[in-house]
């Protein structure tokens, strides 16, 4: 436990515990006992570690790995290959967002800001840029509460507002537009209000029901879950979860969904390293 001295947990990805220190990111995997820690001396981190959020993705077919590191007004990016940082900042467009989640889906990475605006990020050897899609119908909001969900075949942005009502959208691509849903279908949906939203198909063979929201209860070791159908929300506590019992010491770090098997890929395509600069590595 002395490893986490001096940390403070910041996501859970891949499979990873990723907690951020003064000039480290410390990833553990608590299932398969491996770490790795990178080095942040490069950045121009803020003192308010809780203002960072976290995203580890491998390169497929590698054991190379990509950490997007990043805050409201900036991203940064990480490359095992090339062992440097890149950072794209907010103040690179001329527009007034805040970037509010990331996640893999097809093997891209993909980019949500507050007013519902759906970038690429596009990884460079030693630079990032994201390219925004140009999409219909995009709700016109501007929210933190926004939440990128994926499953297998389909990219959804989910709007938690305080009153527990959701709007869900899922985007088309092949008309490349927002169609707003009015259900959840099969799907049940592990929520953080802190940090990412997890979607889980056919979660009655877990034990969870469809068309439910599992929401952290941030102030207290609770899971809140409530139901949506019709556009009405029945909403509920349990101080258990499947009879387990949280320890009564551990009230400050329930904040967060961690599903082991998830492991998050993208294309080796999407990063690009010139073949001298490969000579250089150690």
């Amino acid at each position: 436990m002395d490893k986490f001295l001096g940390f403070s947990y910041c996501e859970s990805s891949s499979g990873y515990l990723i907690f951020m220190g003064p000039d480290t990111l410390l990833l553990m995997n608590p299932f398969k006992r491996r770490q790795k820690e990178v080095s942040t001396l490069d950045l121009d981190i803020k003192s308010d570690y809780k203002a960072y959020r976290a995203l580890l993705a491998f390169v497929k077919g590698s054991d190379e790995f990509v950490i997007v590191f990043y805050s409201k007004s900036s991203v940064n990016v990480y490359q095992s290959q090339n062992y440097l940082w890149a950072t794209y900042l907010e103040s690179n467009i001329s527009s007034d967002f805040d970037f509010v989640d990331i996640a893999v889906f097809h093997n891209a990475i993909y980019v949500l800001t507050s007013d519902a605006k759906i970038g690429v990020l596009n990884l460079g050897w030693c630079s990032v840029s994201i390219n925004f899609l140009q999409l219909r119908n995009t709700p016109r909001v501007n929210c933190v509460s926004l939440r990128l969900v994926r499953d297998d075949d389909k990219l959804r942005v989910v709007n938690f507002t305080p009153k527990r009502i959701l709007d869900v959208y899922e985007i088309d691509f092949s008309k490349m537009e927002y169609v707003k849903l009015n259900t959840l279908g099969d799907l049940a949906l592990f929520y953080s209000p802190r940090t990412s939203c997890h979607a889980l198909s056919n979660p009655s063979m877990w034990g969870y029901y469809s068309n439910h929201v599992y929401s952290i209860c941030t102030s207290r070791p609770k899971c809140e879950v409530y139901s949506w159908s019709n556009n009405l929300v029945d909403f509920y506590e349990h101080d258990h979860i499947h009879g387990l019992q949280v320890p009564y010491r551990s009230r400050l770090y329930w904040r967060d969904w961690c599903f082991r098997n998830l492991h998050e890929e993208v294309e080796h395509s999407l990063i690009y390293i010139p073949e001298w600069w490969t000579l250089c590595l150690p």
